[in-house]
């Protein structure tokens, strides 16, 4: 966080480790665990015809499935569709979803060179409502036209990568100038509709790239990310990065520590095995460890999340529905035309809801600990998801799992609390010195006081607690 005279600090990357063992995301000064999941609402809008009830109706299923923060796409003509002409009709339908909901929303802002170049919003090869940017800022006839105009410099005129030029002062300019009315629009509809504070951050592009080094995007979006920090609705930000420019870009970031206004930098991966997931983020500086973009489609999916958490590591998946093949819902019909969805696979479905529902009932543990150090922290069992071997947590804890794919996490929450979160089924074991006195399912809420569903049948050395619970153990 450097620009700091904004009048409402909404969240921010808490890096003081000040209560806690990791660098962590604090929403109104809590800690914030994400269950998060991209929204194409773009795509369904503009490839598909969504209308709106079917919006509504995606952003509800995100909601119904457990994820806490969906991370939306706006593109910058759709709140200026001309020159100083805003409109803020789709922002606001994004944001009245969330609200509706009660989930909250990462802002992904996609503006100059979203993707690495100036996209269309709708499919090029048939209906295409417009560019991803006004007219003025860059205009193409037809996808195949070279006939180009724009206010800005222009690095590349060939066919699907046309590139504005991130040096140019004049786009930076005008980029922070709209980027701040969003921002501004943000602070008066969340005064307007009783702060709810939907909004949680927001990311500076996307997956930016271009025949520009790594110094020049880090400076780039540092600047207009000051239109963020500085405006009456501050929030984290953060910049994706495909893995092959990640090293590049977090050490582009942190040599501008402490005057970046990009919080952290993080990875968008596909294909990856759970141990990629776990060590694909280095520790660099002050960065905030975030992969941002994981295909959702993947059969190991679900295992992701805490394949990510055993490394220290946030986790957002892409995406609920769209036509780029990485969804967790498909359209039906199929495509263009459809008027409903299905899980892509009922199973895995079923099981990214119990995960998400567990990880929100111990968010506050899962946020702050950091993977085991002596007896304190938390510690992923299986965290691969691919063996049935009993391995080692917390304080002496053991973990056996039912099968292979079944995933366990053991936490030190006090000095006389431990809690022992049970995803698809096994049993932990304990030593009996520990003294454990009771066992209850259930989770802390927001004042740190443990709500109780239950007490847990235990022994002196052994619990095997529910399917998908949380159990506190006190010792």
């Amino acid at each position: 966080m450097f620009a700091s005279s904004a009048s409402a600090q909404i969240s921010y990357v808490d890096t003081s480790l000040n209560g806690s063992q990791k660098f962590v995301l604090r929403w109104k000064g809590k800690p914030y665990f994400m269950t998060n999941i991209q929204v194409r609402l773009d795509k369904l809008r503009y490839w598909w015809g969504w209308n709106a009830a079917m919006r509504d109706s995606i952003i509800a299923q995100a909601a119904s499935d457990g994820f806490n923060t969906v991370s939306l796409p706006i593109h910058w003509y759709e709140v200026e569709p001309t020159k100083n002409n805003f409109n803020w009709a789709v922002l606001d339908e994004y944001l009245g979803l969330a609200k509706k909901y009660g989930i909250r929303v990462e802002l992904l802002w996609f503006g100059a060179n979203s993707g690495g170049r100036v996209q269309y919003l709708g499919d090029p090869n048939g209906t295409s409502v417009h560019l991803r940017t006004p007219d003025y800022v860059f205009y193409a006839p037809s996808p195949t036209s070279q006939a180009t105009t724009s206010d800005y410099n222009i690095v590349n005129w060939t066919y699907g990568n046309w590139t504005l030029d991130l040096t140019d002062p004049a786009l930076l300019a005008r980029e922070k100038y709209v980027l701040g009315q969003v921002m501004a629009h943000i602070a008066s509809w969340n005064t307007a509709n009783g702060d709810p504070r939907t909004v949680v951050g927001v990311q500076l592009g996307n997956e930016v790239s271009g025949p520009f080094t790594s110094a020049q995007i880090a400076s780039y979006y540092s600047e207009l990310g000051s239109a963020v920090k500085t405006s009456a609705y501050s929030v984290w930000t953060r910049m994706n990065s495909l893995p092959g420019d990640l090293n590049n870009r977090i050490n582009a970031n942190e040599a501008l520590r402490p005057n970046t206004n990009i919080d952290f930098v993080g990875v968008d991966i596909y294909g990856y095995s759970t141990s990629n997931v776990q060590t694909v983020m280095p520790w660099t500086g002050l960065n905030f460890r975030m992969i941002m973009e994981a295909g959702a489609e993947q059969t190991n999916a679900a295992l992701m999340p805490l394949a990510a958490l055993s490394g220290d590591t946030a986790f957002d998946y892409y995406d609920m529905i769209s036509q780029d093949g990485h969804s967790l819902y498909n359209p039906t019909p199929s495509g263009v035309g459809a008027t409903g969805f299905t899980p892509g696979n009922a199973q895995r479905v079923a099981d990214i809801r119990t995960l998400n529902s567990v990880l929100r009932r111990a968010k506050y543990d899962l946020a702050l600990n950091k993977k085991q150090v002596a007896n304190t922290g938390l510690y992923v069992h299986n965290y691969r998801g691919d063996s049935t071997a009993t391995t080692t947590g917390v304080a002496g804890v053991t973990y056996t799992p039912n099968t292979t794919t079944s995933q366990a996490v053991s936490v030190v929450h006090s000095p006389t609390e431990i809690l022992l979160i049970n995803i698809k089924g096994g049993t932990f074991n304990y030593p009996a010195s520990l003294g454990v006195t009771s066992a209850s399912n259930g989770y802390y809420d927001d004042n740190g006081t443990w709500v109780s569903w239950g007490n847990v049948a235990f022994t002196s050395t052994q619990i095997t607690p529910p399917v998908g619970s949380v159990v506190r153990i006190v010792h």
